[in-house]
């Protein structure tokens, strides 16, 4: 019975190893814009695992990326109705609903994203684009596009940033051990 249980463990490793592999491909291949590749092998994850919230998120944002903005807005959407604070999933439904001249629905999702997520660097430009988009001035698909794809960039890059911050810390702070003390018969020794 032992051997039973030892196989359907290593059956049970090997399957789920094949799936996280599945998905950090997905992902992977995300980041480097190979967009067809990446909704292939995401759909290839929610095939075997439909909960993966990560799987459907990237997904959404491959099929964003790829111009398949309906099909975009229902799996982001998916994920929002599973876990509503989703970041991710907030803004670039805001994105996409920003290109689909939805302006209501992207005043929306983009505040949620702002109380969700602090990005100090990013409120300012956020704050503008939702005052053009509360604006009475029509929007041309230009000016929609360039709002979208600035919007995520800032967000990219203030990402970027606070984790190059983080990794700073975390070196300096490795870099200077901290110092131990203890009591003695005589009084504090610090080493």
């Amino acid at each position: 019975m032992r051997t039973g249980h030892r196989w359907l463990l290593v059956l049970v490793c090997i399957v789920v190893a094949g799936c996280v592999t599945v998905q950090r491909r997905g992902e992977q291949a995300l980041y480097e814009g190979r967009y067809d590749e990446a909704i292939h092998l995401f759909q290839a994850t929610l095939a075997e695992h439909p909960d993966r919230l990560d799987a459907r998120l990237g997904l959404g944002i491959a099929l964003y990326k790829a111009g398949a903005l309906p099909d975009a807005a229902l799996t982001l959407d998916e994920v929002l109705a599973r876990a509503p604070a989703e970041g991710t999933a907030l803004l670039y439904r805001g994105l996409i609903a920003i290109q689909q001249r939805e302006d209501t629905a992207a005043a929306e999702h983009l505040t949620r994203f702002r109380d969700v997520v602090r990005i100090p660097r990013f409120e300012g430009q956020l704050e503008r684009a939702l005052r053009i988009l509360r604006g009475s001035e029509p929007l041309s698909n230009d000016t929609r596009e360039f709002m979208a794809s600035s919007l995520e960039e800032s967000v990219r890059s203030a990402r970027e940033v606070e984790q190059a911050r983080l990794a700073a810390q975390r070196a300096y702070l490795s870099a200077f051990p901290p110092v131990r003390c203890a009591p003695t018969r005589r009084g504090w020794v610090c080493f």
